[in-house]
């Protein structure tokens, strides 16, 4: 149930006459946006002369810069700084002759390419190249040539890579042509001053190197005079014939000791086996040869050490020598 609202048409002490709120009205917000619309095109109709000269002002500016403007043209060729292999340098030479310097060291420094690159820029070398380019191109002078010369080098690479601008490609092509040109004679000469600078630090080592090599001549001289190895292939051969012998000799022990032994089994009793032992060819040549080897191994052992070649080949002989006495002697004493 809604309760009317009433109104006192006399005012109280503690309160105010009431006030009715104004709502805003669609038909006047639409009314000023008319308004602004009506005044722009009244500017625009009073202004439009103006306004459209401008633009045409503009638009006539830009074509005739687009259309009068000269093409401008772009060439380039790159340089290889370095080898791709550097083992041509002095510093892989001295190297490999085992010479540590301070002239291999700085060898062995990386190019400063932003160096080189002012080196390519440099006045000694353009002058060179605008000279020849003035008699085809009067006007060319460094200053042009530099203002639209740029030379980089492309991120981890050994190469350096040179632009020129202008607005002929003839003119483009023909100072890359000479520029290149002037670059690898250049390179050629800088390479040249290296080689000789190579070729005369190692003509330097040359006296140091004969001296050490003459130095390990005389070493090993007062070795082989030392050890009696003056020619080592011909005690080879020396060695070889003896091992040769030893093994004939070896076999011709091997034939009479089957004979003792045939011969030993007519002997019968201790005092006939002494007296045919003490008379027997066999054994005899046994004695000999022990003894033969023992005074040969005595005289080496006053020239070579224990562990040579010719020291273990007469001990051998000895020890078969020895085995073979030690057989004949147990045969004619009835010992197995």
């Amino acid at each position: 149930m809604k309760t009317p609202l009433t109104h006192s048409s006399a005012p109280t002490n503690n309160s105010l006459p009431p006030m009715l709120q104004a709502r805003p009205s669609p038909w006047a917000a639409q009314s000023d946006d008319e308004w602004d619309l009506r005044r722009f095109l009244s500017t625009f109709k009073r202004r439009g002369w103006a306004i459209a000269g401008v633009a045409a002002l503009s638009m006539g500016f830009v074509l005739y810069s687009t259309f009068s403007q000269k093409p401008v043209y772009e060439g380039q060729f790159r340089l290889l700084i370095e080898p791709v292999n550097a083992n041509n340098s002095l510093s892989d030479i001295t190297s490999a002759l085992g010479i540590l310097s301070d002239t291999n060291k700085l060898n062995q420094t990386t190019l400063d390419y932003e160096t080189q690159i002012q080196v390519l820029r440099s006045p000694e070398l353009i002058n060179k190249v605008i000279k020849d380019l003035q008699k085809q191109y009067p006007d060319i002078s460094y200053e042009t040539l530099m203002k639209n010369l740029t030379i980089t080098r492309p991120t981890e690479t050994k190469i350096l890579e040179v632009q020129f601008q202008g607005n002929s490609p003839t003119e483009i092509q023909s100072v890359l042509n000479a520029l290149s040109k002037a670059y690898l004679n250049y390179s050629l000469v800088e390479r040249q001053t290296n080689l000789r600078q190579g070729l005369k630090f190692i003509d330097k080592q040359l006296p140091d190197l004969q001296q050490d090599v003459d130095d390990l001549q005389n070493q090993l001289q007062l070795f082989r005079q030392q050890y009696d190895f003056i020619d080592p292939d011909s005690q080879v051969l020396q060695i070889t014939g003896k091992e040769t012998n030893i093994e004939e000799l070896r076999l011709s022990l091997d034939q009479e000791l089957a004979e003792a032994r045939s011969y030993s089994s007519t002997l019968q009793g201790q005092s006939g086996a002494v007296a045919a032992l003490n008379d027997a060819p066999v054994y005899q040549s046994l004695i000999s040869e022990l003894r033969r080897i023992e005074t040969e191994t005595s005289s080496e052992l006053t020239r070579f050490k224990g562990d040579n070649i010719n020291i273990r080949i007469l001990r051998e002989s000895e020890t078969t020598c020895f085995h073979c006495y030690g057989k004949k002697r147990n045969g004619y004493w009835g010992l197995s």
